[in-house]
């Protein structure tokens, strides 16, 4: 790594909100959450119009709650929610000429770990066979002279026992600056033959379905047809009571 002077840059500066050191919430506002889930939980059914008119208002009650105090919480969240943003912007932008410097010194010293590793399973390979052409022959070697001496007369010759010389094997290069673990990953090549148990239903594109083919979808369910629109799904229609907070 260089040792030269580094250039004079200037610092990126991020500018922060001033928050809050706390926040309270209310204890009449706890207090009437409270009293709400009481009178909502004494509900147990809706039979009649008076129940039903009941339940809404609690349930209009119950919803101006909670959505009051989500926006106040969004209100306080949201200059965290866009410091965020905002380090996170610059510091992406600070660091993008690093990011993708390193992936290309991974992709070209992978290629080249790759490219070596196979040399040494080919050089491997080649001392391997050298090595069994070696002891073959003096095999044969010894076996032929056995065999001349059996014709000559003599007695049995012992075969000589042939050493086998062990193949070097060059050790993976490595270095201070990095260590090289063998990663498995994967490339899409035809998503039509991907196994069905790799694949993983998407409620978003159930949901999008519904959106563009509601009134269609809630004719067919009320002719009977739930289990018949899309294979492997069953819609239902039902109504959606939401209390105007």
């Amino acid at each position: 790594m260089t040792t030269e002077t580094l250039p004079t840059v200037k610092a990126v500066v991020i500018q922060l909100p001033v928050f809050q050191r706390e926040i309270a919430i209310p204890a009449e506002w706890l207090a009437k959450r409270d009293a709400l889930i009481a009178e909502s939980v004494a509900i147990a059914t809706v039979t009649t119009k008076a129940e039903y008119d009941r339940a809404t208002a609690v349930l209009a009650a119950i919803t101006s709650e909670d959505n009051g105090i989500e926006k106040k919480r969004l209100a306080f969240t949201k200059p965290f929610s866009d410091a965020a943003k905002e380090i996170k912007a610059k510091v992406d932008e600070a660091c993008q000429g690093l990011r993708d410097n390193k992936t290309r010194l991974k992709a070209i010293s992978g290629d080249w770990y790759m490219e070596d590793q196979a040399r040494i399973r080919r050089e491997a390979a080649e001392a391997d066979r050298i090595e069994r052409e070696r002891i073959e022959a003096e095999l044969a070697k010894a076996q032929a002279e056995a065999d001349a001496a059996e014709a000559l007369g003599f007695d049995a010759v012992t075969p000589p026992v042939i050493e086998e010389r062990p193949t070097p094997v060059e050790l993976a290069p490595t270095n201070a600056h990095t260590r090289v673990p063998m990663r498995v990953s994967f490339e899409l090549v035809d998503e039509a033959k991907v196994p069905r148990s790799f694949m993983m239903f998407d409620p978003r594109k159930a949901n999008e379905y519904i959106r563009l083919n509601k009134e269609d979808i809630q004719k067919r369910v009320e002719n009977g047809e739930a289990d018949g629109i899309v294979s492997g799904l069953r819609f239902t229609v039902r109504p959606d009571v939401q209390g105007r907070g």
